[in-house]
């Protein structure tokens, strides 16, 4: 039975042997994630995620179709705690497409 995967389009940085690479993170599991990536990663090649709202991740590539990678984690989630990242990922999500940014030259309040 496939373990339960959560879809979320949130920007990331991979570091692919130490240089940041930018990507999109696309979908969430205890034991793993789905990222779009423009930099070639090998097979069992270990990387680092970085992404505002969840820990820093270190991983190993385990599948790769053009530039969708399967990466495995080293260090799982429990049930409830990806649970309640994902949903504050979307909460960011929605909350960033409701606000659209300033026009050139208006100014934060």
């Amino acid at each position: 039975k496939r373990p339960v995967r959560l879809s979320i389009d949130w920007p990331v940085t991979v570091y692919n042997q130490g240089v940041p690479v930018a990507a999109m993170l696309r979908n969430l599991s205890q034991q793993g994630v789905r990222i779009d990536c423009p930099a070639h990663l090998a097979l069992d090649q270990i990387v680092r995620i970085d992404a505002e709202g969840l820990p820093e991740l270190r991983a190993r590539v385990r599948w790769r179709k053009d530039k969708a990678y399967g990466l495995v984690l080293d260090r799982t989630f429990r049930f409830e705690e990806l649970a309640q990242r994902v949903w504050m990922l979307h909460q960011a999500n929605e909350l960033a497409a409701a606000s659209p940014p300033p026009m050139p030259g208006e100014r934060f309040a």
